[in-house]
């Protein structure tokens, strides 16, 4: 079991780190670090403006140390094939499933070194703690996540779903009081809650190790889980592993309908039908829009309300992208004497509208933040964003494509 668990873990590996080089390409990095650092910097501001000590910091260090306990999940890296083929060895999974424990542990226990060195200073103008409690406080956190992964995985066992919900519960009451001990009470309540969670979960895992798997339940979560993560990928690259959902999406009719049926207007007719349609593009830009308007909220200079707004609109290209291949495969239209150009020309209305739309929407929420005198700027940097991404970085990137 432990080779098992090994090889699937490297196989893991090496299909994500085919799409990890599209991810953190050049221009996404540079972004991220003017992120990081304008956020990083807008931090230290604000800290310089509370008074110490700032009581009501307690409430939103406990908020986002449990946001970061949400991070991770049970990795079991289990396929379908597996419910046939391992039923075998089922008295044997022990091993790799604690071992698919302690690997989803990393992750997770990376996020919450990172994150609450991020928070480091607001609880220090809050309780006045140093950085020494520091490795006190990350110990106690990755302690609570390596429970919240033992909840996780007794849920695979044959369990009624009563009884999953009650040890999520278990977990979320001895998370809040845990938490509630340490920036309220005392810290040794917090390291005895988190004692005394953790010994609840080992008490109960040994209980069910001689339990029947569920294999239906967890097959179905871990394939569930490498979903949201393709979904992410598909962000910035094309994964085979998407299946896109069309939609009837009959409140767009009348814009299906405006379209021109003239044989120069074939491809925006294909477009807006797929693009509308499909969650693939459609539903992809709509959620880029609304993370992208959360971003611009907590932002108040221009400056770096151009680098997030910028960040979003290239992703939104990106995405849009991969529609002019769409049709490649349709014989019809390639038998259908519809010219090269045309084609270029359709898609190119097609970014150049969502583009605007995007870019529109990113300017009205920047209104709620920037003062009015910098909206020019704003206003004017989005343009620019727009112009160069549609006349410059897209004519690139479809030279490279066979369409």
């Amino acid at each position: 079991m432990n080779q098992l668990f090994s090889s699937r873990l490297a196989n893991h590996h090496r299909q994500l780190q085919k799409y990890l080089r599209y991810i953190l390409n050049d221009s996404f990095v540079v972004i991220l670090t003017f992120l990081f650092g304008g956020a990083t910097l807008y931090y230290s501001q604000i800290l310089k403006q509370l008074p110490t000590p700032f009581f009501p910091g307690r409430f939103v260090a406990l908020a986002i140390c449990i946001l970061l306990l949400l991070v991770g999940k049970l990795a079991t890296l289990l396929k379908p094939a597996d419910r046939l083929f391992l039923l075998p060895k089922e008295q044997e999974m022990n091993r790799f499933l604690n071992q698919a424990r302690n690997y989803s542990l990393i992750l997770p226990a990376i996020v919450l070194a990172f994150g609450l060195g991020f928070l480091m200073p607001l609880i220090k103008v809050s309780l006045g703690w140093d950085l020494a409690s520091y490795p006190m406080i990350l110990i106690g956190l990755i302690g609570l996540k390596f429970a919240d992964l033992q909840a996780k995985r007794q849920a695979v066992y044959q369990l009624t779903k009563q009884k999953r919900q009650m040890a999520r519960i278990v977990w979320w009451i001895g998370s809040i009081l845990a938490l509630v001990g340490l920036f309220f009470v005392h810290w040794l309540i917090f390291y005895l809650m988190v004692l005394l969670v953790n010994l609840h979960f080992f008490s109960q895992q040994k209980r069910l190790q001689t339990s029947l798997i569920d294999w239906e339940f967890t097959i179905d979560s871990e394939q569930k889980r490498m979903y949201r993560i393709y979904r992410f990928i598909n962000l910035f690259t094309d994964v085979p592993f998407i299946e896109s959902k069309m939609r009837k999406m009959r409140g767009a009719q009348w814009l299906f309908e405006r379209v021109s049926k003239k044989q120069t207007q074939t491809y925006s007719y294909l477009f807006i039908h797929r693009f509308m349609r499909s969650d693939e593009y459609f539903g992809q830009v709509v959620r880029l829009l609304l993370l992208g308007g959360v971003c611009l909220l907590a932002v108040d200079d221009w400056r770096f309300s151009l680098v997030v707004s910028g960040l979003f609109l290239y992703l939104i290209t990106f995405q849009i992208i991969p529609l002019m291949t769409q049709y490649q495969s349709q014989v019809l239209t390639r038998l259908y004497p519809v010219a090269k150009e045309i084609k270029e020309k359709n898609f190119y209305a097609i970014l150049r509208w969502v583009l605007s739309m995007s870019a529109l929407i990113f300017i009205l929420v920047s209104l709620l933040t920037i003062p009015l005198r910098l909206v020019p700027f704003v206003v004017l940097g989005n343009i620019v964003i727009v112009v160069i991404l549609q006349g410059a970085y897209v004519p690139m990137r479809l030279k490279k494509m066979q369409y």
